[in-house]
C-alpha cells in the first residue's frame, strides 16, 4: 500500500491505461461521452498521483529526508543541525560528529545507492535499518597552513535510525560502515 504513496510511475501508468482505454473504446463505440469519461479519469489518476506521492508522508520517505538532511547539514558545517538528526542517546555518533566537523571544512556530500533494510514498529520506539555510499570532500587542518583537500567515500552498510517521541526519524550509534583503516561503531 506504501507504494501507492511513493512511487509516482504507478499513477503515470494508470493514466496511461486509462488513455488507451479511452481511444480503444472510442474507436470500437464512436462515443464521445466514453472517451472524455477515460480522459478525464486519465488526468484525475494523475493529479492523485501527484497528491499522494509529493503531499504525503510515509515513514520511508521521513527516514530517506533524515539521512539527505544530515548529509546536507554536514556540507553546511552547521554542528547543531546535523546533531538535530542524530538522536539524544547515541552519545558516540554525536561526539564524532562534533570531532569531524571541528577537524574539518566540508564543500559537499553525496548519499548514493541509498536503500532500507527494514523498518520494524514492532520496537518500542520504532526502528529502522538503512545502508547506502556516503562521499565527502573538503579541507582537513588548520586554516592556511597546513590544510589538506580530501575526498573520502564510505560504505554504510547498516545505519541504525529511531523514530523518537516527536515523531522524526533520527541516525542511532549502530553505525557499521566499510572504510580502509577506520573502525565502525556496531
Amino acid at each position: 500500500m506504501a507504494i501507492l504513496f511513493e512511487n509516482i510511475y504507478i499513477w503515470i501508468a494508470l493514466g496511461a491505461v486509462f488513455l488507451l482505454c479511452a481511444f480503444a473504446l472510442y474507436r470500437a463505440t464512436a462515443n464521445y461521452s466514453v472517451l472524455s469519461t477515460c480522459l478525464v479519469l486519465a488526468v484525475i489518476s494523475w493529479g492523485l498521483g501527484v497528491v499522494l506521492v509529493y503531499y504525503v508522508k510515509t515513514d520511508r520517505k521521513e527516514i530517506r529526508h533524515t539521512v539527505q538532511g544530515l548529509a546536507d547539514a554536514i556540507a553546511e558545517n552547521d554542528l547543531e543541525k546535523v546533531l538535530s538528526y542524530v538522536a539524544e542517546d547515541a552519545v558516540k555518533t554525536r561526539q564524532l560528529a562534533q570531532y569531524h566537523l571541528e577537524l574539518a571544512t566540508i564543500e559537499w556530500t553525496k548519499v548514493r545507492d541509498f536503500k532500507i533494510v527494514n523498518i520494524n514498529y514492532y520496537t518500542a520506539p520504532p526502528t529502522a535499518t538503512v545502508s547506502f555510499r556516503g562521499s565527502v570532500s573538503g579541507n582537513a587542518g588548520v586554516s592556511g597552513v597546513l590544510e589538506t583537500q580530501f575526498t573520502v567515500v564510505v560504505n554504510f552498510t547498516e545505519v541504525g535510525l529511531v523514530k523518537e517521541s516527536d515523531n522524526k526519524w533520527r541516525v542511532t550509534d549502530r553505525c557499521v560502515f566499510d572504510y580502509p583503516g577506520y573502525q565502525s561503531n556496531p
